[in-house]
């Protein structure tokens, strides 16, 4: 049986539907529509998709002693800077200073 989503042309939709199509494209429109029709579909909001990159950079940023500036500069708090930059802390704590000898 035919689909006719071949055929489907941009005016063939309305409201929500044509503002995706002509966001994504109606060739991505289409693929969407044969891969997840009739599902529920949830679009998270910018700042749930960019929280991973975030605490990425953070923990790049962290050098020990930054906390506070980290939590002014990314709006959170020093305890969650903290959580964040538990294991490079730990490694930070646990590498020798430059210039200093290891005796073992």
């Amino acid at each position: 049986m035919d689909d006719f989503l071949d055929d489907l042309v941009l005016d063939d939709l309305s409201g929500d539907q044509y503002d995706l199509a002509e966001c994504i494209g109606l060739e991505m429109y289409v693929k969407l529509v044969r891969n997840f029709a009739g599902l529920p579909i949830s679009i998270p909001m910018p700042t749930s998709i960019n929280k991973n990159a975030r605490n990425r950079k953070i923990i790049k940023e962290f050098n020990g002693y930054n906390v506070k500036k980290l939590a002014r500069k990314y709006g959170l708090s020093k305890r969650r800077i903290n959580e964040l930059t538990a294991e490079k802390l730990k490694e930070i704590k646990e590498s020798p200073i430059d210039g200093q000898l290891r005796i073992f």
